[in-house]
This record gives structure tokens, C-alpha cells and sequence, in this order.
């Protein structure tokens, strides 16, 4: 049978430093891939990038979704949620600083729809909540319910962290 060990390294790693990695990742797959397509995103190969980011996350093993997340990112209609799916696989990290990088980059990106600015604004609020910066916290969580007031549970978030601060 084949020898599937190199897959697993891959090229996604090289992905995160940009255009290089297009060239070295064609160089590498000696032309057995798209040689040619490397400015058009393969739309295909996005889906199948978040699909398993998203699996790895579910078990648990964070720096391979983030890889594939990562990889994701090359198509900006999905970087909004990859960018998102990072932060969350950082603060299962415990690297909240990373975290919080990912969701302020996620909702700077042009792409970001209102429902997914409401979403980045909820995890931004709960990352400094967990970081015990109440005021932080707050101006995120104030900034979801002004959007929806009826986004998951702000309500008694809010009202949580309004009493934390003013204690």
C-alpha cells in the first residue's frame, strides 16, 4: 500500500507564511496538484480543509485544526469563520491572547457579516469575562445585545458581568 505518513505534515504549515508556501507547495507536489491554479482558490479543497478542521477540533486535537483552519483562509468568503474556528481552538489552548488577536482580526475583515460580527463580539465578551477584565467584557457583551437581544443567553451574561465589575 501507499505510504500515507508524509500527508499528515504536509504543506500546511508553510500555508500560514503566504505566497512563498504557494510556490514551495507547488515545487513539493512536483506538479501532481494544480501547478498551474495557484491563484484561484480550489473551492473544493477549502470544504474539505474546514470539515476536518472542524473534526480535529471535536476530538480535541487543536493544532491540527488550526492548520486546517489556517489552510481555509485562503478563500476570504471562509476567512471570517476560520479566523473564528482559530480563536476558539486558542482558547482551548488556554492562549487567549492568540484568541482574542483571531476574533479582533475576524471582525476587521470586510467579508464579516452582521450575524458573524454579533457571534465575534459574544466570544470576544467571554474570552476577558474567563480573563477576569470586567470592563472588557462588558463592552463586548453590551455591543452583542445592542445588536440582538436575544443572542443565546447575553441577557443574564450581561447582567453576570454588571455585577462583577461593580463589585
Amino acid at each position: 500500500g501507499a505510504n500515507n505518513s508524509a500527508s499528515s505534515q504536509g504543506a500546511l504549515p508553510a500555508q500560514a507564511h503566504g505566497v512563498a508556501a504557494a510556490t514551495i507547495r507547488t515545487a513539493r507536489s512536483a506538479g501532481s496538484d494544480l501547478g498551474h491554479g495557484n491563484a484561484k482558490v480550489d473551492d473544493h479543497d477549502v470544504s474539505t480543509h474546514l470539515d476536518l478542521g472542524i473534526m480535529q477540533k471535536t476530538m480535541e486535537r487543536y493544532d491540527v485544526a488550526i492548520e486546517h483552519f489556517r489552510a481555509a483562509m485562503s478563500d476570504p468568503k471562509r476567512e471570517v469563520f476560520a479566523l473564528s474556528m482559530i480563536g476558539e481552538c486558542c482558547e482551548a489552548l488556554g492562549d487567549s491572547t492568540e484568541a482574542i488577536r483571531c476574533y479582533q482580526d475576524a471582525l476587521k475583515r470586510p467579508t464579516a457579516t452582521p450575524a458573524e460580527a454579533t457571534q465575534l463580539y459574544f466570544q470576544l465578551g467571554n474570552v476577558f469575562e474567563n480573563l477576569g477584565d470586567h470592563s472588557e467584557a462588558l463592552y463586548y457583551f453590551e455591543r452583542v445585545i445592542k445588536r440582538d437581544p436575544n443572542f443565546r443567553d447575553i441577557g443574564r451574561r450581561l447582567s453576570q458581568v454588571k455585577a462583577r465589575a461593580a463589585a
